[in-house]
């Protein structure tokens, strides 16, 4: 559960922060806890002085009641003279007890003399050094302290840092800690970034999921859905750029045989009337392009649709009625099986022109004394609409781009159309939030299925 947590862009700043905070109180608790320990240090001082002066007293008040045999007795007696260590020191600085002075002991004496004495003081403010005459001889009595101060967690050469300075050292380590903190976190962000710029300079190949996929859980997510924006920009795009190639490509054919039949009624004009039947058949195709286009492109654009009450069977019925006026010069019987009459809140243009589609598609197809069969059916969910042809059907490579703008089928036998109708169908169908499909039928044919939700019949409450 932890790893998750700091998989994730929260876990990770929010484990920032608390460094960041951990650090700014610890560099708050080392600028107090110092000028404690200076305070706490000058006060052992001061109570080590006033110890050490007494000890000093007492060595003279011995030598005083016992003389000098009765001190150097107390000062070699480890139990009695101990902590701060009393040592004398005669005229020529040897110990009148014959002790080994400490290392540092003449040290601490000459740092004692640089001291200012206040012999008229209180014990805590005199130096713990005395001179006194020894058989006519000056001796100098001083304690040395054989116990350290209390040992501190903060080394004493910090003690005497200001607290300004152990501050904005905090400070420092602590904006350090959190720039790099941030710089690591928002890493992948800049990565997106940068992708997003290469994207919107016109690199609509830029993916960054593979490379973000191990971050942080929320950029990884990012990544992904940058990636599938960019997948439906690409194609949006590609099929932008390919509609316009094939719009072109369709209009020219037309263009060129006009200006055929304007060269030949120049040449010729006996064949003018001829010529201009042949200019008047390419305007109506170009005319029903641009028609076509126009139905396409607002069905693309989701244009408002109008909605009333409309009947599939009756849809059915009035396709086959005209699909079958049309059929009779090939031969083909076009039948319908129509299982309930289920009436539905849709566009009644849409959804008949998508089944009138589907079906010239398949007359366009069928072999003469065939059979085209329209039928209306229905499942748990669905009103499902068929027409099924006994023509050669499609490859099966084929099938799945066949609803796409300007796409014929390699077993088109006719130059007629444009390869906007089956488009048209499908836009028209998802419109209504249905689906259509093509599928190869044995022993051979092609079958096409739109499906349409029940949620949109009449009295049908919607879940």
């Amino acid at each position: 559960m932890l790893n998750r947590l700091f998989n994730t862009l929260f876990g990770k700043l929010f484990a920032g922060f608390c460094l960041v905070i951990l650090l700014t109180a610890a560099g708050v608790w080392m600028a107090a806890y110092s000028a404690q320990s200076q305070q706490n240090e000058d006060i052992g001082r001061i109570e080590w002085r006033f110890i050490a002066h007494k000890s000093v007293d007492s060595a003279v008040g011995i030598y005083e009641v016992a003389g000098r045999d009765g001190l150097i007795s107390w000062l070699r007696n480890e139990r009695l003279n101990t902590n701060p260590i009393v040592f004398v020191l005669d005229s020529s600085g040897r110990e009148i007890s014959g002790r080994k002075l400490p290392d540092k002991a003449y040290e601490s004496l000459e740092a004692i003399r640089k001291l200012t004495d206040a012999p008229n003081g209180p014990p805590e403010k005199r130096l713990p050094v005395r001179t006194v005459e020894i058989d006519n001889e000056p001796c100098e009595f001083f304690a040395v302290r054989t116990v350290a101060f209390p040992v501190r967690l903060i080394p004493p050469e910090l003690h005497h840092f200001p607290i300004a300075l152990t501050l904005s050292l905090a400070a420092f380590f602590t904006l350090l800690v959190s720039w790099l903190l941030a710089r690591l976190y928002t890493r992948s962000l800049h990565t997106l970034d940068g992708a997003m710029r290469r994207f919107a300079d016109g690199a609509f190949d830029t993916r960054t999921s593979e490379e973000l996929a191990r971050g942080d859980a929320e950029v990884a997510n990012l990544a992904r859905v940058f990636d599938g924006m960019a997948d439906k920009i690409e194609s949006l795009i590609t099929r932008q750029r390919r509609l316009f190639h094939d719009v072109s490509h369709e209009v020219r054919s037309p263009l060129a045989r006009i200006e055929v039949a304007l060269e030949l009624a120049r040449r010729d004009p006996a064949r003018t009337q001829d010529s201009l039947g042949r200019i008047e058949k390419e305007v109506g195709n170009i005319n029903a392009l641009v028609e076509s286009l126009l139905t396409y492109a607002r069905l693309e654009n989701g244009a408002n649709m109008t909605k009333s009450p409309v009947g599939l069977a009756d849809i059915l019925e009035g396709v086959a009625d005209d699909l079958g006026f049309e059929a009779q010069q090939k031969n083909v019987t076009v039948k319908t099986v129509l299982e309930g009459d289920p009436v539905v809140d849709a566009d009644g243009n849409l959804i008949a022109r998508a089944v009138d589609n589907i079906a010239r598609n398949s007359l366009r197809h069928a072999p003469e004394d065939s059979t085209i069969l329209l039928s209306l059916s229905s499942d748990a969910e669905s009103f499902i609409i068929r027409c099924r042809d006994e023509g050669p059907g499609m490859p099966e490579e084929e099938l799945a781009g066949m609803f796409s703008p300007f796409v014929r089928g390699a077993n088109v036998r006719t130059g007629t159309g444009f390869g906007l109708g089956l488009a048209i169908a499908r836009r028209s169908v998802t419109a209504h939030g249905g689906a259509i499909t093509a599928r190869n039928v044995s022993p051979h044919g092609l079958e096409t299925e739109i499906r349409l939700p029940k949620s949109i019949e009449i009295g049908c409450d919607e879940p």
